[in-house]
């Protein structure tokens, strides 16, 4: 259940993919019941990105990063479960990506905060080649829908 639209980040800009992220609260919490929030990724048809366990230490994995203000507690980030594929410049190698539209979830306790500063690390790839890892800014802020990178 989507109890509120919290802020959407707008493409991030540089040569390469359309990564869209935009956050949403799922469920609120109180005092004695924790809050889950939503950041839902999406990734230009034709590309992908590494999961959060890519399975091999040479791969730039998908990552979310909370700065969280003073009395918010991040009680647990959950990554997707990956899709398992062989891609066209190793076909003998399965690897962990994310394509398409993914969803990272984000517990906090208590009531959803007015907002968070957080970062969503990433390396967009596609059947030939890598782009540099990218970091960009994705802000939760309760109640506003905005920007982000392309």
């Amino acid at each position: 259940m989507v109890l509120g639209a919290a802020a959407a980040c707008s493409p991030v800009a540089a040569a390469g993919p359309t990564v869209d992220a935009e956050w949403r609260i799922v469920s609120s919490g109180s005092e004695t019941t924790p809050s889950e929030l939503a950041l839902t990724v999406t990734v230009e048809k034709g590309w992908h990105v590494n999961a959060n366990n890519p399975d091999r230490a040479y791969l730039i994995p998908t990552t979310l990063e909370i700065d969280p203000p003073a009395g918010v507690i991040v009680q647990a980030i959950r990554y997707p479960e990956p899709v398992i594929q062989a891609l066209g410049f190793d076909p003998g190698a399965m690897l962990r990506l994310y394509e398409g539209t993914f969803t990272i979830a984000v517990r906090v306790a208590g009531a959803p905060p007015a907002r968070l500063d957080a970062t969503l690390g990433y390396q967009a790839c596609n059947d030939a080649t890598c782009l540099p890892p990218r970091t960009v800014s994705v802000p939760f802020a309760a109640g506003r829908v905005s920007g982000g990178d392309k």
